[in-house]
C-alpha cells in the first residue's frame, strides 16, 4: 500500500511519526485518525515488511480515542500482541496472525483488493 492509499482518505501528513519506529504508512495524521475511530471500541493497525524472511512488524491498538499500544515495531510478535489486545482468540491456530487470515496476505494490494469485492456482496 502507498502512502497516497491513506493520503486519500484524510489530508496528506508529510511530518514524520511521533516514532524513531520503521513504520512506513504512520504518519501523525493517520495516528490520529487511528485514534478517533476507536472511539466506541477497539482498534488495531498493523503493518509489516519483510523481504526474504528479513525485517520487521509493528502494531499501534486504540480504544476509545487513546493508545492503549503505542506504536511498536519488532522482528516478531507484535501483531500478535495486538491481536490479543482486541480479543481475538487464536482458537486451534498456531497464533493470531494466522487465525485472523494474515498468513494469506503477501501484498497489501491484495488486502484491498478483498475489501473492494467485499462490497459487491
Amino acid at each position: 500500500m502507498q502512502r497516497s492509499v491513506i493520503d486519500a482518505r484524510i489530508a496528506p501528513d508529510t511530518a514524520p511519526t511521533e516514532t524513531d519506529d520503521d513504520f512506513m504508512l504512520l504518519t501523525n495524521g493517520f495516528r490520529s485518525l487511528l485514534r478517533t475511530l476507536s472511539n466506541g471500541g477497539l482498534l488495531a493497525y498493523v503493518e509489516t515488511e519483510y523481504f526474504g524472511g528479513v525485517g520487521g512488524q509493528g502494531a499501534l491498538v486504540c480504544r476509545e480515542g487513546n493508545e492503549i499500544m503505542p506504536p511498536t515495531w519488532q522482528k516478531s510478535g507484535t501483531i500478535n500482541d495486538a491481536l490479543k489486545l482486541i480479543g481475538l482468540k487464536r482458537g486451534s491456530y498456531t497464533d493470531e496472525f494466522v487465525a485472523v487470515g494474515l498468513g494469506l496476505v503477501r501484498r497489501n494490494d491484495d488486502i484491498l483488493e478483498f475489501i473492494d469485492t467485499q462490497g459487491d456482496k
